[in-house]
């Protein structure tokens, strides 16, 4: 109960579905049965380099905090991309802490100033990354 999980609901469903079938023969699990090591390295490469503690500006976390008007968003965001150069909707999301919807405006506009530009490798929205001009 005192461990911060460092996923979402669907992957510790999946890590508590995972611990019978890995301990066949116990009845009861015990903590020494989860592999926290592996989710949280797990996780830690999702986040990937942009949302590390280490390159996290004031301003970046005063966004994370409180949010800021679209200006001052639209600004960090170019900054993330001077700095970054490739970035995805999901990685914007977690730095500006805003909705998939206000994230996607905000990279259709600097599209549409063409700061940046949207890549598609695949069909699947979710390869999709921005990369700046």
């Amino acid at each position: 109960m005192a461990y911060h999980w460092p996923g979402n609901i669907r992957e510790l469903k999946n890590e508590i579905e995972r611990l019978p079938i890995l301990n066949p023969d116990k009845s009861i699990l015990e903590k020494a049965d989860f592999d926290f090591s592996r989710l949280a390295e797990s996780h830690k490469l999702k986040k990937e380099n942009i949302t590390t503690a280490k390159d996290e500006t004031l301003l970046e976390q005063m966004m994370k905090e409180k949010g800021f008007v679209v200006e001052h968003r639209l600004d960090k965001i170019k900054e993330l991309f001077l700095k970054h150069k490739r970035l995805t909707r999901n990685q914007i999301m977690a730095v500006t802490k805003v909705s998939p919807s206000t994230a996607t405006k905000d990279l259709q506009t600097l599209c549409n100033i063409g700061f940046i530009i949207k890549k598609s490798p695949t069909k699947s929205p979710r390869t999709d990354y921005f990369e700046i001009l």
